[in-house]
């Protein structure tokens, strides 16, 4: 796999700023300064992923916004959900996010919005190892949590709308 040089700057701090802080417990009066210190970081590398899409993909505007929004939804609040990630650890939380969380959290699940949140979590995994942020085997892990998850995400959707069916 060739990594391609992206001339982008990074203005969010580095990942392992919170490695040991990724642990804390959900009770301890640190835990939600943590998290939102997470989430303005999270922000920050949102908004280069965003110039990467239109620069570097050349991707239109009604695109960038989409896969800014499901990134952010996966980053702040999927990766966040069950305790603090960081993007580089939150490729561990994936197939969880498409497999469950997101069919069950987002009021707007389907089947389309369901591939088109695998697909934004490519791109952004692919934004990432080209920043190096993230190394070639967590770029193919993420490829592979993103395959399981839609699978299970599809099973999960469909469950629902079988119940949704008998309730009629």
């Amino acid at each position: 796999m060739t990594k391609e040089k992206v001339s982008l700057s990074k203005p969010w701090q580095d990942f392992s700023k919170w490695e040991k802080k990724l642990s804390a417990d959900v009770d301890s009066p640190m835990y939600e300064k943590y998290r939102k210190e997470i989430q303005e970081n999270n922000y920050l590398v949102l908004e280069v992923f965003q110039q990467y899409l239109k620069e570097k993909l050349g991707l239109s505007d009604v695109v960038v916004r989409r896969h800014d929004e499901n990134i952010d939804f996966f980053l702040n609040e999927g990766a966040l959900y069950y305790g603090l990630h960081t993007p580089d650890k939150a490729i561990y939380e994936i197939s969880d996010f498409l497999g469950d969380f997101f069919p069950r959290k987002a009021m707007w699940a389907s089947r389309a919005s369901l591939k088109q949140n695998g697909a934004s979590l490519k791109r952004f995994y692919n934004f990432l190892y080209e920043m190096d942020e993230i190394n070639e085997n967590q770029l193919k892990f993420v490829k592979t949590s993103v395959i399981s998850g839609i699978q299970s995400g599809l099973e999960h959707i469909e469950w629902q709308e079988e119940l949704l069916e008998e309730w009629d």
